[in-house]
């Protein structure tokens, strides 16, 4: 019984989070027009400056590992170098999917 009471504590948020997806998804369809062209343009001036600030929070971050590495290059072994330089392609990967789908 506590496990089941741990699962669905658990699994709210990701349902909460699916829920309001399909929502925005079903008010940003021009097939449904909730939502009219003065705010879908609005909706989209809001998004593309989200857009901008996570792109110039990847710059910054991008910034701070690179340092991060080359001021401590010489105390690293090879293997948590290359890890350092994964997370940053992760971390790029990562913003260009969000922009890309967003």
């Amino acid at each position: 019984m506590a496990l089941l009471q741990l699962f669905v504590a658990s699994s709210m948020p990701v349902i909460k989070v699916l829920l309001i997806t399909a929502l925005g998804s079903c008010l940003a369809l021009e097939h449904v027009n909730v939502l009219g062209e003065d705010a879908r343009k609005h909706l989209n001036k809001v998004l593309s400056l989200l857009a901008i600030i996570l792109l110039l929070q990847f710059i910054s971050h991008c910034y701070y590992e690179i340092g991060l590495l080359l001021s401590h290059y010489r105390d690293r072994c090879l293997r948590q170098l290359a890890r350092h330089w994964f997370s940053l392609c992760v971390d790029g990967l990562d913003y260009i999917f969000t922009y890309v789908y967003a």
